[in-house]
């Protein structure tokens, strides 16, 4: 995981051809702890101009770290659409906690698909406590689907909670 982490900021460095990076798995693996870290890299790094994409929502900010169960809640409630519009234009962001929400009508589903749709080709690192193989079966085969096109990358992690194992 460390390794798939390392390849992605050196190509985000070398402006290699943008892809995504998924890291999926087991909770207390360490998944969203090196998002955290990509993404605070990537705040200061300067490599993007970002524009001003500030939304003035919690879940998202201005270089676009977005929790996608909260967004979701957003969703569910008929707001958050500037958002979502915000998330397929800005040229990196990380999507954490994929599958962590409840969905009942398949709404969030179709809005996830929707971004990541039109996130191809750009910059993205996805978190999700579900393996490939459950986001396929219990959320939608599109987005596993996407998750391993066009030189994308994903890492499926299996093993214990890194609190539990202390």
């Amino acid at each position: 995981m460390v390794d798939s982490v390392a390849r992605f900021v050196r190509g985000m460095k070398e402006k290699r051809r943008p892809h995504w990076l998924s890291l999926l798995g087991t909770s207390g693996a360490g998944k969203t702890y090196l998002a955290k870290r990509v993404y605070k890299w990537h705040s200061n790094s300067g490599l993007f101009d970002m524009g001003n994409f500030a939304s003035g929502e919690e879940v998202i900010d201005a270089r676009h770290w977005i929790n996608w169960s909260e967004f979701a809640g957003l969703l569910q409630s008929n707001r958050g659409y500037g958002l979502m519009q915000d998330l397929i234009a800005t040229p990196f962001c990380v999507i954490d906690e994929v599958g962590a929400d409840r969905d009942p009508n398949g709404h969030v589903r179709d809005c996830l698909s929707r971004v990541l749709s039109a996130r191809t080709g750009k910059w993205t690192l996805i978190t999700s406590n579900r393996s490939l193989r459950s986001i396929s079966e219990t959320i939608d085969q599109r987005i596993s689907s996407r998750m391993i096109r066009d030189g994308s990358v994903v890492v499926d992690v299996t093993m214990p909670d890194y609190f539990v194992r202390k």
